[in-house]
């Protein structure tokens, strides 16, 4: 498809801009009415002028009516020969209006489907980063926190981030049911750290029935055996990119 199709240049937008414009004032005003009290006030200027000439003879005050009277008729003449250019514009260029709307149109549509790519290409090509494993590494903490929360909102569930301090070690609260404690380092996770968020979970009572511990580095061996009967999920970083990838359900590990 032809992108360059449908555009419409700044002076071609001026031009439509100033025939709606036209329209818009015309169409404000009842025709008959319009002429109506042009009439009117042509006659009053009139009569004001009579008026004046009158009181010009006479020698008195009178005669400043008539400048008053002539300045009324020239306003309604001035606003008549306006209006007549108006609506000749608006007769003579209907077709070069209805022309450049429908480039406009046109141009939108294009714009529309120009922009849509856009986003589905940084879409997909922000899809194949979180497949990445030295992406997730490159990460801050707080930045791994709200990546990590933006992949699992891509799997369909509801996502909440903690604010960055007073946390109690709660990074994220998944479907109002699930703690989230966020790990992006270099060593594995040891035993303490579990310790810490088990005791958050055990805190909270009923309100929270399991526990996730997310990291980049995975934990010891002696805090996966420590977690083996407890309501604590680890998902390393390997868990992260097949999440990514679309191999783990993530949605499993909620239910």
């Amino acid at each position: 498809m032809d992108e360059s199709k449908g555009s419409i240049s700044k002076d071609d937008l001026e031009f439509v801009t100033k025939y709606l414009g036209y329209v818009r004032e015309i169409n404000q005003y009842n025709m008959p009415k319009q002429i109506f009290s042009r009439v009117l006030l042509f006659a009053i200027g009139s009569v004001m002028v009579l008026f004046g000439l009158n009181g010009l003879f006479h020698g008195d005050a009178a005669g400043l009516y008539g400048l008053f009277g002539i300045l009324l008729i020239w306003g309604t003449v001035l606003v008549t020969i306006e209006d007549s250019k108006n609506r000749t514009f608006l007769k003579t260029n209907k077709g070069k209006c209805l022309a450049l709307l429908d480039a406009y149109k046109e141009h939108l549509r294009i714009e529309k489907i120009r922009v849509e790519r856009e986003a589905e290409i940084k879409k997909k090509n922000y899809e194949e980063q979180l497949k990445k494993k030295q992406f997730w590494k490159s990460l801050s903490g707080r930045e791994f926190e709200h990546k990590v929360a933006e992949l699992l909102r891509m799997q369909g569930v509801s996502v909440i981030v903690t604010k960055a301090t007073g946390d109690q070690g709660v990074d994220l609260i998944i479907n109002d049911a699930i703690i989230v404690q966020c790990k992006n380092h270099a060593k594995p996770i040891g035993r303490p750290d579990f310790q810490k968020l088990y005791g958050e979970l055990m805190h909270h009572g009923s309100r929270y029935k399991r526990a996730f511990m997310i990291t980049t580095s995975g934990a010891s061996n002696e805090a996966k055996r420590w977690i083996s009967d407890k309501p604590i999920t680890l998902l390393d970083l390997e868990s992260i990119v097949n999440i990514a990838e679309g191999r783990l359900d993530f949605k499993s590990f909620c239910a």
